[in-house]
């Protein structure tokens, strides 16, 4: 249960960047912050390091940013890509 609410929170925050139109360029482990006031509350997660994060504008974003082996295959050099790009650590 834990693993789901942790993933769901995840989740949520890229949706929430996707309707700003944001695309958040470096989902890793390291980039999410979890954390509780006390052993028996719920866990609260955030997403860090906004570093390299784009601006999706209707024609898309371009170039190649984030974490090798933890980029979607579809970001290439050259290549435009939007919000809606593969997120493969998910």
């Amino acid at each position: 249960m834990l693993t789901f609410k942790v993933a769901y929170q995840i989740v949520t925050g890229l949706a929430y960047l996707h309707k700003k139109n944001i695309i958040f360029c470096d989902l890793k482990s390291d980039n999410i912050l979890v954390w509780s006031l006390e052993l028996e509350d719920s866990v609260n997660v955030k997403l860090s390091d906004y570093g390299i994060s784009r601006q999706s504008f209707h024609e898309g974003a371009l170039g190649v940013e984030g974490t090798p082996g933890y980029q979607a295959p579809e970001i290439r050099p050259g290549i435009v890509y939007d919000e809606k790009v593969r997120t493969d650590p998910m």
